[in-house]
């Protein structure tokens, strides 16, 4: 009797995902992150508010929140629901952003004993949606792809809320700097010229 054996391999898909952060400002992180109550309703205020800002193409369960020192950094990934599109879920945040960011400010004011915590007025900055795919858990390929995934997330986090400074922005910012000292040096030569010429008026004098 022979016995053959079949092996089946199942390929999991990378999740497309919509990750957002923002920097919270006037919160201290080492006391959110040593108050575990304190952090689930802090946790909750930003999904709702999430929530809000996708329009109802998402729910609460579709987004995993996270913090990251540097005041409070808030790392948010949403995940679109079956037969959502990840491309109308970003359309929906990228859409409401103006108001999105506020929105999560406000909803972490209005928690319970956040007051214990704050360092000063409670504000956001920095605002960023980006649409990727992240990697299954897996072995070979699959497992670099997730480590290489948790080292972009890293990056993320602590570029969260900075101003990166175009190309442009940084050309135009030297030629001013080459201006000023073009200009600097000018104005070295002419006070030279006036000494020298005043100098030779006084020899004159004499």
């Amino acid at each position: 009797t022979t016995t053959t054996t079949t092996t089946t391999t199942t390929t999991t898909k990378a999740k497309e995902k919509v990750v957002m952060g923002l920097t919270l400002t006037g919160l201290d992180f080492a006391s959110l992150a040593s108050d575990p109550t304190l952090k689930t309703k802090v946790k909750d205020g930003v999904k709702d508010a999430i929530v809000k800002g996708g329009g109802g193409s998402f729910t609460k369960e579709c987004v995993n929140a996270d913090f990251a020192p540097g005041s409070v950094k808030v790392v948010a990934t949403i995940t679109p629901p079956a037969g959502t599109k990840l491309k109308s879920v970003a359309g929906a945040l990228k859409k409401s952003s103006g108001d999105l960011s506020h929105s999560i400010a406000d909803n972490v004011k209005k928690v319970p004993g956040i007051d214990k915590i704050a360092t000063g007025p409670i504000g956001e900055t920095g605002l960023e949606l980006t649409e990727t795919k992240v990697p299954p858990r897996g072995e070979g390929k699959s497992k670099k792809d997730e480590l290489a995934w948790n080292r972009r997330r890293k990056r993320f986090e602590a570029t969260v809320g900075q101003k990166v400074k175009k190309p442009a922005a940084k050309k135009a910012e030297k030629m001013e700097e080459n201006k000023r000292k073009k200009g600097a040096k000018e104005e070295k030569k002419d006070e030279k010229e006036k000494d020298k010429k005043k100098a030779k008026e006084e020899k004159e004098e004499k």
